[in-house]
């Protein structure tokens, strides 16, 4: 929108569809879950580089699975409707795969009726570049979390061998 946009209740971008809403959908090195009910996000990742093994096949010819994990915080929800969330992910050119429903455990009910949930996915890169994981209610787009990706092929390590040669 330019500044010349004029913002009104109609505008497609302003449109609340209602609950449940995202407190929080974060891609992290790891999430610990305390006795007490708090939630700690170690290392907020928002770019992964990968190494690939200097014998390995041509980039993009074979696909490396990440295994991440996904903090979601949903809002104004019942516990039976957490069952609808689901993702679908976009690879670099915009492909989308559908992952389905998360298959969550159901928490207890809360009375401020949010919930945290920790969420394990399987992302399969092919070449470097931004990928995205959607977060689904139903048939809405709750909300998209993109994630970098690089690849970067592992340099030859010389040997205590070479490095005798060397001398």
């Amino acid at each position: 929108m330019d500044d010349k946009t004029t913002i009104t209740p109609e505008t497609p971008e302003l449109i609340d569809h209602g609950p449940p809403y995202i407190g929080a959908a974060l891609i992290c090195d790891r999430i610990i879950d305390a006795k007490d009910n708090t939630v700690s996000l170690i290392r907020l990742i928002d770019t992964l580089t990968v190494s690939v093994p200097q014998e390995a096949p041509e980039i993009g010819t074979f696909k490396i699975p990440l295994e991440l994990s996904i903090f979601i915080q949903v809002r104004d929800c019942e516990p039976e409707d957490l069952a609808q969330l689901g993702g679908i992910t976009w690879n670099t050119d915009g492909r989308p795969k559908r992952q389905g429903p998360f298959g969550l455990e159901i928490p207890a009910t809360s009375d401020l009726r949010i919930y945290n949930m920790n969420l394990q996915l399987t992302l399969h890169v092919d070449k470097p570049g931004v990928y995205y994981v959607g977060i689904e209610f139903g048939n809405r787009m709750l909300t998209r979390i993109p994630l970098r990706v690089q690849l970067v092929r592992e340099q030859p390590t010389e040997t205590i061998d070479e490095w005798e040669q060397l001398e």
